[in-house]
Order: C-alpha cells, then structure tokens, then sequence
C-alpha cells in the first residue's frame, strides 16, 4: 500500500499534534521559513527529511520573529562531543532518515532523548542495537543569555512517528 502525500496543512496538524505545539504557531513557522526559502514551498507536503529538520530548529525559537534566526543558528552548532555529524542540522536530518527507514542506522529509536535549546545547544542522547550507549552534543561556547530560553526535549520514539507520517 502507498504512503498518502500528505498535504502541508495536514502535515502542520501533525507536526503540532506530536510536539505539542499550537497548530497556529507551526503554520507561522512553516510560512516564515518558506519566505526565507529554507523550506521547499507548495500545497503538497513533500517535506525531506532536511525540511522537517529545520522546521524540528525552528520551533525552538522563544519567538515566532526570530525562528528562522535560530533555526539557522541551532542548525550551525558545531558537533562538540561524541560521534555523529558535523553540525546539529545534519545530525538531526540523518536521525530522521534513519527513523524514515531511508538510510541505515543502528539508533534505537524505542528510547532515547533529543534535548535542545534555541542556538545554544542540541544534545542526543540515545542507545545503538547491540552497542554502547550514544551521546553526541553540540554546541558553542556558552555565554549567559539576556532573555529566557526555551528548552525542548524531543523523545526519539516521538522523532520516529514525526519521521514516519511526514517524510516523504
């Protein structure tokens, strides 16, 4: 049976649904960054696993006007500890392809954790199939922030739905 391509409504309706997220807030996001041309634009839903990514970075933003900003910033942070990608944007598009079942892997996604702050830092803390443990951090020189800052913890088993009903 064939996947249905959803369309980019019916995505924001998940993508809210799973991250627990105001529908109007994902719609702002997905718009901001479709004029910043981050994201592909169109009514069909057809986001790779890069756009999902992006938009994943985008939601941490303490403000709808700076989510593009710090999508671009969270997605630079530099791979600090562990292995894994260069840089948190390609970390997190290359977990979604593993969970998507478009690449190989060997990250259990039943358990495990994403902790994420907008432009400071991305953690990933998760376990292989018949490996050690993973923990993969990156991250910037810390200075203190002026503002509050919003953290989001992202659990992997929650990635994997995302990965499996959006990615196409």
């Amino acid at each position: 049976m064939m996947k249905k391509t959803l369309t980019s409504a019916e995505a924001e309706e998940v993508i809210a649904a799973e991250l627990s997220v105001s529908p109007s807030v994902v719609r702002d996001t997905v718009r901001r960054l479709r004029e910043a041309d981050r994201i592909s634009s169109g009514r069909k839903a057809t986001f790779t696993s890069r756009e999902l990514a992006r938009i994943i970075l985008a939601l941490s933003a303490n403000r709808a006007v700076t989510c593009v900003a710090a999508e671009m910033q969270t997605g630079d942070l530099p791979r600090t500890a562990g292995d894994g990608a260069i840089n948190a944007e390609t970390e997190l598009t290359d977990l979604l392809d593993q969970a998507a079942g478009l690449a190989g892997g060997d990250i259990d996604f039943r358990s495990g954790d994403i902790f994420l702050s907008e432009g400071g830092f991305m953690t990933v803390a998760a376990r292989r199939f018949e490996a050690d443990p993973v923990t993969r951090i990156y991250k910037r020189g810390f200075s203190s922030p002026d503002r509050m800052t919003r953290l989001a913890l992202i659990p992997l088993p929650l990635l994997k739905r995302l990965a499996t009903q959006i990615i196409t």
